[in-house]
Order: C-alpha cells, then structure tokens, then sequence
C-alpha cells in the first residue's frame, strides 16, 4: 500500500501546463524611446524594436537582437516627445482597444502597456 501511495504522488495532474521559457514569459522591463521600443527579458537579453518611419505615425513588427523575437506595436502618438524615454507598465485592455503598446510573445500571447506615470 505504501509503494501504490508514493507512486501515486509523483504523476502528475493532467491539468499541469508545461513551464515557460524565458522567450516566452513576460518582459522583466519595456522601455519606450522616441524611435524604439526595447525590452529586457528575465534571463537578461534585450530585444529592440526600431521605427522604421516617421515614429509619430506609430510602428510595428518583429523585434530584434534577441532569440525568439516578439511581435509588437506602438500605437501612433504613443512614443514619448518631451523625455528621452518613457518606463512601461503592463495594462488590462477592454476588448476593442487599442493599447499604447502591445507585444506579442512567440506562443501567440498580447501582452498590453502604457506609460507607468499614466497608471
């Protein structure tokens, strides 16, 4: 009976979902610059995302620097004028908006920020 018991404690529950990697877990800090968006992530890579017009129009793409680049998108208006850089904090978004910044990790997640002064 002991042996079935801790047998039984080792298998896990079907439910179990398998550990993020690094690639896929969210940002450890998003930096919004007048022309990049760059962010750190928890095993310390940068990944860059740069404009590639005008940044007043917004931007998009896939970052680079980094293995398994996110996705991302700065909404028009949304890169700082006045300051050099603006700190990011994650946001809740309602269904329909647009955020001033989304990325979108590897595995198809959106993850949603804005200025951290303006939280």
């Amino acid at each position: 009976m002991l042996g079935a018991l801790s047998l039984a404690a080792c298998t896990p529950p079907a439910t179990l979902r398998p550990a993020m990697t690094a690639a896929d877990s969210p940002p450890r800090q998003v930096l919004l610059y007048r022309d990049t968006l760059t962010v750190t992530r928890v095993d310390g890579s940068l990944c860059a995302g740069p404009a590639r017009r005008a940044p007043a129009a917004g931007w998009s793409g896939t970052m680079g620097g980094c293995e398994n680049p996110p996705g991302f998108t700065v909404a028009p208006g949304a890169a700082p004028r006045r300051q050099p850089r603006l700190t990011l904090a994650r946001i809740n978004t309602p269904p329909g908006d647009q955020p001033p910044v989304r990325i979108t990790l590897p595995g198809g997640s959106n993850l949603d920020y804005a200025p951290a002064s303006a939280r």
